[in-house]
C-alpha cells in the first residue's frame, strides 16, 4: 500500500497544469506551420488552453481541499489519543492511590512517628473519594475511546478514496459532496462522545501530534506540504 500511494502527495497535482500548458505548446508550434490555419488555429488553441488550466485549476484546488481535510483529520485523530492516555494514567494513579490508602497497610507505618502527615492522607483520600465521581477522567476515557474507533473508520474510509480522488475519477462537485459527507459524519461523532465537555489545549500534545503527523504523511504519501 506504502508504494501504491507514494507520489500521490499535493505537489503532484501541480504537474498537471504544468503537463497541459506543455501539450498546448507544441500543438500551437506544429499548427503555426500552416498558413492558412495561422490566426483561427491559435485563437481556437489558446481559448482550449484557458479553459484546460482554469479547469485544472478548478480541479486541483479541490483535490487539495480533500487532502487538507485528510491532513487535518490525522491530526486529530493523533491528538486525542495523547489525551486519551493521558487520562488513563491520571484514573490509574488515583485508583492506586485509593486502593492502597483504603487497605490500611500503611496506618502501622506511619501511626507512630508520622501521624500528622497520615492524618492528612486520609484527609485527602477521603475528599479524592468524594470528588472522584465529578472528575472527567472516567468518563473522558469512556467517551474518548468511543470517539477514537468510530472516527478511525472514517479516515480509512477518507484515505482509501484519496486514490480515487488523485486519480480524477470524481468530478468537482462529486469530491465536494464526498468532502461534505465525511465532514458532517465526523462532525457528528465528536458531538456525540464528548457531549458539550472541551478537551483542554496541551501545546505539548498539538506540537507532538503535528510531529507524528508529518512521519505518517512523509511514511505513506512522501510528505504532507510539498
Amino acid at each position: 500500500m506504502r508504494m501504491l500511494l507514494r507520489g500521490s502527495s499535493a505537489c503532484d497535482l501541480r504537474l498537471r497544469i504544468r503537463s497541459m500548458t506543455r501539450i498546448s505548446l507544441t500543438t500551437l508550434l506544429l499548427m503555426m506551420r500552416q498558413p492558412g490555419l495561422r490566426v483561427s488555429a491559435i485563437r481556437s488553441l489558446w481559448i482550449w488552453r484557458l479553459r484546460m488550466i482554469l479547469g485544472l485549476d478548478f480541479k486541483v484546488m479541490t483535490m487539495q481541499l480533500y487532502w487538507n481535510k485528510m491532513t487535518q483529520m490525522k491530526f486529530h485523530l493523533i491528538y486525542i489519543g495523547y489525551h486519551y492516555r493521558r487520562n488513563i494514567c491520571i484514573e490509574r494513579v488515583i485508583n492506586i492511590l485509593l486502593a492502597i490508602v483504603s487497605t490500611g497497610s500503611l496506618g502501622g507505618l506511619f501511626l507512630t512517628s508520622f501521624q500528622k502527615t497520615w492524618a492528612i492522607i486520609l484527609v485527602l483520600t477521603q475528599v479524592l473519594t468524594a470528588a472522584k465521581p465529578y472528575l472527567p477522567y472516567s468518563t473522558r476515557i469512556t467517551e474518548l475511546d468511543k470517539e477514537i474507533t468510530s472516527l478511525g473508520i472514517i479516515y480509512s474510509e477518507v484515505e482509501r478514496k484519496w486514490r480515487d480522488v488523485f486519480s480524477g475519477k470524481y468530478d468537482e462537485n462529486e469530491v465536494n459532496e464526498i468532502i461534505y459527507d465525511y465532514v458532517k459524519k465526523w462532525d457528528a461523532i465528536v458531538a456525540e462522545n464528548l457531549k458539550g465537555d472541551s478537551l483542554p489545549r496541551k501545546k505539548k500534545f498539538i506540537e507532538q501530534a503535528n510531529e507524528e503527523n508529518h512521519l505518517y504523511f512523509e511514511s505513506m504519501f512522501g510528505g504532507i506540504n510539498e
